[in-house]
């Protein structure tokens, strides 16, 4: 699996891309499906934090497509977090194909300041997780 999508609340999603498609693998095709029925199917609009540390999406058609997600009426707001210097100029090709174009990038080098981020577009979206557990329940990508 490339990429984890944990549904924290009924509108917060935490998605993880543990590691890049090899040439004959892309899992992005499905990814895009996932959100796609997630937003289809939810009765109120999802915010989406991403961690972005261990891998990313490189194929400018694919953060088109995803860029296009946004547009949806159930999608809320999304940030993103790494130090990866080279994901953050994938995340602002994403940006420029998404609803929040005219918005500065939404990515940041720690959870922390992520879930800041998505606190200031809908207040309490971050509430009632407990975030020590949920990161002790990731595995560490190999």
């Amino acid at each position: 699996m490339f990429y984890e999508i944990h549904q924290l609340t009924e509108q917060l999603l935490y998605i993880r891309w543990i590691a890049q498609a090899q040439p004959n693998c892309h899992p992005e095709g499905e990814y895009i499906a996932d959100l796609r029925h997630r937003f289809d199917t939810a009765t109120q609009p999802l915010y989406i934090v991403s961690d972005l540390r261990h891998g990313k999406i490189t194929n400018v058609r694919i953060l088109q497509q995803l860029g296009k997600l946004t547009f949806h009426p159930n999608f809320g707001g999304g940030t993103a977090f790494t130090e990866n210097f080279t994901t953050t100029i994938y995340v602002s090709i994403f940006a420029r194909f998404s609803a929040e174009a005219k918005r500065e990038n939404d990515i940041f080098s720690s959870l922390s300041e992520a879930l800041a981020h998505l606190e200031s577009l809908k207040a309490g979206v971050t509430e009632g997780v407990d975030w020590e557990a949920f990161a002790q329940s990731l595995t560490d990508p190999a």
